[in-house]
């Protein structure tokens, strides 16, 4: 279930400094993994050679780039909270 905006901020507001490092560190990891299952599901499709239809189901191609598009999402909304955290201490220093 994908959170709507505003209840996703005050989620991740309520994660302390270390929390949120912790869940970026978390979320690049799995989108590593995610870019490593791509791989071989191209170089299958390469052996039929071109112009030849895959040998796997189109599924196994869009569910890596979905997963690796929300991953990347995910990871965006980590880092505008982190952002958004050093800017309003930086403004409070002045």
């Amino acid at each position: 279930m994908v959170m709507p905006p505003e209840d996703r901020r005050n989620d991740l507001a309520g994660l302390s400094d270390s929390e949120l490092i912790a869940r970026i560190e978390g979320a690049w990891q799995a989108y590593e993994k995610i870019e490593e299952s791509k791989t071989p599901a191209l170089r299958l499709s390469l052996l039929n050679g071109p112009g030849h239809f895959p040998a796997l189901h189109s599924s196994l191609y869009l569910e890596p780039a979905i997963d690796a598009h929300r991953t990347l999402r995910e990871i965006r909304e980590l880092t505008d909270e982190l952002e958004r955290r050093m800017n309003s201490r930086k403004e409070n220093r002045v």
